[in-house]
């Protein structure tokens, strides 16, 4: 039996045509995994499951869309996007891997950034979104608390490089970063911002907003506010889906209040 024909025993109220749309999207597992083809095998006593709601994995990785070639997901706090020297086991990666054969990393955010990221989940569509991440065609807009009362809007274009002790600072032999701002409100002794990214340098944000005076809040790395967390989260995401190239766009609500 194969899996269109198990599907349609399972939910023998929905056409095959339907049911072929589920499992192209990538909303049918077999035994936990991800099946993408109507006419994958399915044997003895394999589980088929429908994932009718968003599918929250392991470590609270919250599924936002998945297809074949990529998924989208809302990253939590405190979790690694890859594995470490010191954490191998509890990454976004490691999440992804216990629902899916094969899964590439193609940009990362930082262990106490929340929000949207992708990955991709084949060959072909890891090398159009990274080639969209070079070109910097993808919009990434992220909402941040900072200390201190920036007003405006502008742009950063500082170069950075990272030293000796791994921290992101300010280089004249650094590689150029361009962070694009905008304030958004002012609240107490903070202001909520927003920023654009047109490169994509590690600690980018942190440290751009650092050297203009406006750390942001609970940066425990990046300025000297240690009580956390820290109020940094990835809110919009944008790009061609690189095997239809249909338009994606993705957001999710900040975990603290703006």
């Amino acid at each position: 039996m194969n899996l269109l024909e198990k599907l349609s025993l399972n939910h023998p109220e929905s056409s095959k045509s339907t049911l072929r749309k589920w499992i192209k999207m990538g909303r049918v597992t077999i035994n936990g995994k991800v099946a993408d083809h109507p006419q994958t095998p399915v044997e003895g006593e394999a589980i088929v499951a429908l994932e009718k709601k968003k599918k929250l994995l392991a470590y609270d990785v919250e599924i936002l869309y998945q297809d074949k070639d990529l998924v989208v997901l809302n990253k939590p706090r405190g979790l690694l996007t890859v594995k470490a020297a010191y954490e191998e086991e509890r990454t976004v990666h490691g999440a992804l891997k216990q629902s899916f054969s094969n899964v590439y990393p193609v940009h990362r955010l930082d262990r106490e950034t929340s929000g949207v990221m992708v990955m991709a989940l084949s060959e072909e569509a890891r090398v159009g979104l990274k080639k969209q991440f070079h070109d910097h065609s993808i919009h990434r807009e992220y909402r941040a608390i900072v200390i201190g009362h920036l007003q405006g809007s502008g742009t950063w274009k500082v170069p950075l490089q990272e030293d000796t002790n791994y921290v992101v600072c300010p280089h004249p032999q650094g590689e150029m970063a361009i962070t694009h701002y905008k304030a958004l409100k002012q609240r107490g002794k903070t202001t909520v911002m927003q920023f654009i990214l047109e490169t994509g340098k590690k600690n980018q944000i942190r440290a751009h907003c650092l050297h203009a005076g406006f750390p942001i809040l609970g940066d425990q790395k990046y300025g000297k506010d240690g009580r956390g967390p820290l109020h940094l989260h990835a809110y919009f995401l944008s790009f061609a889906h690189p095997i239809t190239n249909a338009p994606m766009k993705f957001s999710t609500p900040p975990p603290f209040e703006t």
